[in-house]
C-alpha cells in the first residue's frame, strides 16, 4: 500500500476527509461547548473526532498513536478509508510475509500498522471467511478411544439385521432379502419379503425372529427408514429391546451382517 493510495483514499473518504479537514482547520469543526453538531454528523466521525488527542497528520495522512500506559507512542496507525479496509485485511492475515493467522494475531499484526471503528470484529469476519483457511482448518479435533469389540456373551442376545435388494422377482413376487444374524453364535436368518416398508419388515421380525427364538437384548441396524420408522420404535418399546443404531455411511460399523451380503 503506497502512500500515494492512502493519501488519495483518506481524501474521497467522507469519514476521514471530514476529520482531516477539521484538525487542518479548528475553526471549522463543532464547538465543544455545543455538541449538537456533532451529534448530527457520522457516528463513525464522532468516534474518530472524540480521539482527537491522539491524531496526527503526517505528509497529508491521517494517523492515531497508540500510546503505553505511559503515555510513550507504541505505534502510529495508519486511518484507514472504507474503500481500502479489505486490502489491509488482506495483507495483513495472508499477504507475503503473513502465514493465515488465526484471530487473534491477525489482530495483533493489524493493531500495529491500522485503525478503523469496528476493525477487531471485521478482521474475526474475515478469518472466518477465508477460503484457503476453510480447506485446511477443521477446528480441535476431538478426543476419540480406540474403537473396541461389542462382543455378545449368549445366543440372539445380540443381533445385527439388514436389507438386500432388489433382487430378480421370485415366482412369489419377493424382491428383497430381510437378513438377521446373532452376534454370538453367527446364526443366519434370511427371510425374502416382497417390499421393505416397516410394516413388513416388523411382521418379518416378529414371524421368523422373535416368536422362534424369542427377542434379543439388542438389535443393530443401519439408518435405513424401514428400521428406524415409528412402527419399529413402538415394537422395540413394546419388547423391551435396545435398538443400536449405526454410524451413517459406516457400513463396517455392521459388517458381521454386511460380510454375509
Amino acid at each position: 500500500m503506497t502512500p500515494q493510495m492512502l493519501h488519495e483514499g483518506q481524501r474521497k473518504d467522507a469519514v476521514v476527509s471530514t476529520v482531516i479537514r477539521w484538525l487542518e482547520h479548528p475553526d471549522l469543526a463543532p464547538n465543544n461547548e455545543n455538541n449538537s453538531e456533532l451529534n448530527r454528523v457520522d457516528p463513525e466521525i464522532q468516534e474518530l473526532y472524540s480521539q482527537r488527542q491522539s491524531l496526527v497528520l503526517i505528509d497529508g495522512i491521517l494517523y492515531r498513536n497508540y500510546e503505553h500506559p505511559d503515555a510513550t507512542v507504541q505505534y502510529q496507525q495508519v486511518i484507514v478509508p472504507l474503500a481500502l479496509r479489505h486490502e489491509f485485511l488482506r495483507s495483513t492475515h495472508g499477504g507475503l510475509i503473513n502465514g493465515h493467522f488465526g484471530v487473534e494475531k491477525s489482530r495483533e499484526k493489524l493493531k500495529q500498522v491500522a485503525y478503523w471503528k469496528g476493525w477487531t470484529e471485521d478482521i474475526r469476519i474475515f478469518v472466518a471467511q477465508c477460503h484457503i483457511c476453510n480447506q485446511y482448518r477443521h477446528g480441535p479435533k476431538g478426543r476419540r478411544g480406540q474403537m473396541q469389540q461389542a462382543l455378545a456373551y449368549a445366543p440372539m442376545q445380540k443381533v445385527h439385521i439388514d436389507l438386500t435388494g432388489p433382487h430378480v422377482a421370485s415366482k412369489h413376487g419377493n424382491k428383497y432379502i430381510l437378513t438377521a444374524i446373532c452376534s454370538s453364535t453367527k446364526y443366519l436368518i434370511a427371510v425374502p419379503i416382497r417390499e421393505k416398508t416397516s410394516i413388513t419388515v416388523a411382521q418379518a421380525l416378529v414371524r421368523h425372529m422373535y416368536l422362534v427364538h424369542g427377542t434379543p437384548e439388542v438389535l443393530v441396524h443401519d439408518q435405513g427408514g424401514e428400521f428406524w420408522s415409528l412402527v419399529m420404535k413402538e415394537l422395540a418399546q413394546l419388547l423391551d429391546i435396545q435398538v443400536s443404531m449405526i454410524t451413517s455411511h459406516q457400513p463396517q460399523s455392521n459388517g458381521v451382517v454386511e460380510r454375509v451380503h
